[in-house]
């Protein structure tokens, strides 16, 4: 039975966790997220236990030793891909880092940090700290073999990092202008004087 594990905390892109999308044009509407690592959290004890289900994954799929059969596995189709791949794109630019990007056909529940849900799509945006919770799995498809990763769940870790998808972050595009103090009076209900500018 495949272990559902936690990922280490990374940088979340192409989050599509509320509604789902087809991956290429005409395939299969899916939930997914993308979530790219730093080579810290790639040393990390969380990463280590994602990387032994994959060996563990292999050997039972194909056979025992699979997993240290390098011709064998290079055959596979990853579940990891260097950012390298994606380095056009904005939060790919980390030479050591690398990206997963797990799907389902069910929609994922989405946390904050106190484990409370998110319902609003607004909440969840590329350039968050998040942590996925995966499960490995293999498939063979004609000559089309590898390891997947299925998204369970996902937990909003921090909310304080640069969004990727070019929006602007609560005002950050406006200066402060201070107070109106015209726009004050009226609200405040006093009536300009009649010598005043009516426009």
């Amino acid at each position: 039975m495949p272990e559902n594990l936690n990922t280490p905390q990374g940088i979340i892109s192409w989050p599509h966790v509320f509604e789902p999308r087809a991956a290429v044009q005409g395939g299969e509407e899916r939930f997914s997220c993308t979530l790219i690592l730093n080579k810290l959290a790639q040393s990390s004890e969380q990463w280590q236990k994602i990387r032994r289900e994959v060996a563990k994954t292999i050997d039972e799929r194909w056979g025992n030793g699979k997993c240290r059969d390098q011709a064998f596995v290079r055959s596979l189709r990853m579940p990891w891909q260097p950012c390298s791949n994606k380095s056009q794109y904005a939060g790919f630019s980390d030479p050591d880092g690398i990206y997963i990007s797990p799907w389902s056909k069910q929609q994922p529940q989405v946390f904050d940090r106190r484990k409370n849900l998110i319902l609003k799509p607004d909440d969840v945006w590329a350039g968050q700290t998040a942590i996925l919770n995966v499960r490995v799995w293999a498939y063979h498809q004609s000559a089309n073999k590898g390891i997947g990763i299925s998204l369970n769940s996902m937990q909003i870790v921090s909310m304080a990092g640069q969004r990727l998808d070019g929006r602007p972050m609560g005002g950050s595009e406006f200066e402060d202008l201070g107070d109106d103090e015209e726009a004050m009076a009226t609200m405040s209900g006093r009536v300009p004087d009649d010598d005043e500018p009516p426009f």
